[in-house]
């Protein structure tokens, strides 16, 4: 049985693989003012369960009205530039590059005072509210601090991961996390698959990367990538470069992963 709090197995195989370049997508305006927003195709790849967007100043200076969330999930998290959020109760907290909040369902609050260098990235969960609306939380707020980032602390013992606080928030539903790698790798041949989705954003550095049945895709900052669970979404990350980070969403927050033979290749398009 499916426990309570995360997706079935159908639900995060049916997630499919997509590639969304940093020139990619038409910018057009958010639900914030004084912003501007280009999707990241999450939403594309889960139909419609999560959704990503790059956000940037444009059409305004922001706002300071509130907006109330109507999703289970929702986080903000700053590549470049800085904002202000102000909640429901007034406080106002400013975060700079890789700052984020997130907030859960039927939170109001409101982004204002965006630099012109503004570049952020929103991600949130559309699917069923599998959260118990009655046990309301505050927002939880994740500072770029020395501390909060640990080698080893996932699956790589080579990578430097940085735990944003969802998996608790979410009751195990969503982990978000910044990933670094420590050193570049070469020539690696670790396929595998996990029983969780996952997407991430490439915020420094790049990555070759095979999925199964697509081509290699060689990822750089502002490019993004999804890939869902299960067998048919087999993956390695043949190459690493130099300062290779990237900022990552799994559901479900804790998982497994098998190796698998490396599929047969598919002809670069």
């Amino acid at each position: 049985m499916t426990p309570p709090n995360r997706y079935s197995d159908a639900e995060l195989e049916s997630i499919q693989a997509r590639y969304v370049g940093q020139a990619d997508g038409a910018w057009s305006a958010s639900a914030w003012p004084g912003l501007e927003a280009r999707s990241l195709g999450l939403d594309e790849s889960s139909s419609g369960l999560f959704g990503a967007w790059a956000l940037r100043v444009g059409g305004g200076v922001g706002s300071d009205v509130a907006r109330e969330l109507g999703v289970p999930f929702h986080m903000i998290y700053v590549r470049r530039g800085a904002v202000t959020v102000v909640e429901a109760d007034g406080t106002s907290t400013r975060l700079g590059p890789d700052d984020a909040v997130h907030h859960p369902a039927g939170s109001r609050f409101a982004l204002t005072e965006p630099t012109d260098d503004l570049e952020a990235v929103e991600l949130t969960e559309r699917g069923p509210d599998r959260q118990d609306r009655g046990a309301r939380r505050a927002a939880l707020y994740a500072f770029d601090t020395p501390e909060a980032s640990v080698l080893g602390a996932g699956p790589r013992p080579n990578v430097i991961y940085r735990d944003l606080g969802t998996a608790a928030a979410t009751g195990g539903r969503i982990r978000m996390q910044v990933n670094q790698a420590e050193e570049p790798v070469t020539d690696m041949l670790i396929w595998h698959f996990h029983d969780m989705a996952q997407w991430f954003i490439v915020l420094d550095g790049w990555a070759d990367v095979e999925v199964r049945d697509h081509p290699r895709y060689r990822v750089e900052p502002g490019d993004a990538l999804c890939i869902g669970a299960g067998r048919g979404m087999c993956h390695n990350v043949a190459n690493i470069g130099p300062g290779f980070k990237i900022l990552e969403l799994c559901t479900p927050a804790t998982y497994e992963t098998w190796s698998i033979d490396p599929p047969e290749p598919v002809a670069a398009t």
